[in-house]
């Protein structure tokens, strides 16, 4: 029986290969932890701006950005639905000026639980939040970005 050829340079690539993806592996599984904790440790400090039950938030933050449009809000959503909870709403995110809804976003399962959306500071732009689950739901009234923590 022949072993295997461990002469030249291609058993030496292949190992070289293996320890790369090994260590690729672990770096990006390391990443996604962090992103992880980070996301639910900034959301412990959030704006809570609609709910369902008792355990099932929609949390916001802003940040204050220049833009070709004039200065923006830009407003970071998180549904902060635990794994464990029994009821999983869909919640919408809208932005309104002069009363007429601009910009919707939708998060929730199979949708996202994370979104970005923007705002405008001088158009006085304000938000509501509307929450459904099955048949049941809610449309929350306009509110203004100041309730809204920043970031």
């Amino acid at each position: 029986m022949k072993g295997i050829n461990q002469k030249g340079f291609g058993h030496h690539l292949l190992i070289i290969i293996v320890a790369v993806l090994a260590v690729g592996a672990a770096g990006f599984a390391g990443w996604k932890i962090y992103s992880a904790k980070k996301l639910d440790a900034q959301a412990a400090s959030w704006s809570t701006i609609g709910s369902w039950r008792s355990d099932v938030t929609l949390r916001a933050c802003k940040t204050y950005t220049d833009s070709k449009f004039g200065p923006l809000w830009k407003v970071q959503l998180l549904d902060n639905t635990p794994n464990s909870a029994t009821e999983k709403p869909t919640f919408v995110f809208r932005v309104h000026r002069s009363g007429n809804a601009i910009s919707t976003t939708k998060l929730g399962p199979g949708i996202g639980y994370y979104k970005t959306t923007y705002a405008s500071v001088l158009l006085g732009d304000t938000y509501s939040v509307s929450v459904s689950y099955g048949s049941a739901g809610a449309e929350g009234t306009a509110s203004s970005f100041a309730n809204i923590k920043n970031c």
